[in-house]
């Protein structure tokens, strides 16, 4: 539940509903809840790019800064918002996931030895 207290959500011509908050914020746990220990905080950017005309506008962007590993950017676009934050939830989780692990991977020097 760390994950969800430490992210802030920022929305330009949505209307950023209790329900619409609620779901990001379930999206969000799901996706980190393992990692939660490494999440220094999340930033959330949802928009709709056309308004009204429709089309591929929804955008949902979340940024996850990580305890000595830097941040994680990825970016969704879609016909519905929650396809979007669906989305782009999944690859936050598979990129988190990929970065911690590369942390972890012993690092070898230019002469082949292990730095570590």
């Amino acid at each position: 539940m760390a994950v969800v207290t430490k992210t802030t959500v920022r929305a330009v011509g949505v209307d950023l509903t209790v329900r619409l908050k609620h779901y990001l914020e379930r999206r969000l746990l799901f996706a980190l809840g393992r990692f939660e220990r490494r999440v220094a905080g999340v930033r959330v950017w949802i928009s709709d790019e056309n308004g009204p005309r429709g089309g591929l506008d929804k955008r949902c962007t979340i940024a996850a800064r990580l305890k000595g590993a830097g941040e994680v950017r990825v970016e969704e676009v879609g016909a519905e918002l929650s396809f979007a934050i669906d989305c782009a939830a999944g690859r936050l989780h598979r990129a988190v996931s990929r970065r911690i692990e590369r942390e972890q991977e012993p690092r070898v020097g230019s002469l082949g030895w292990r730095t570590r």
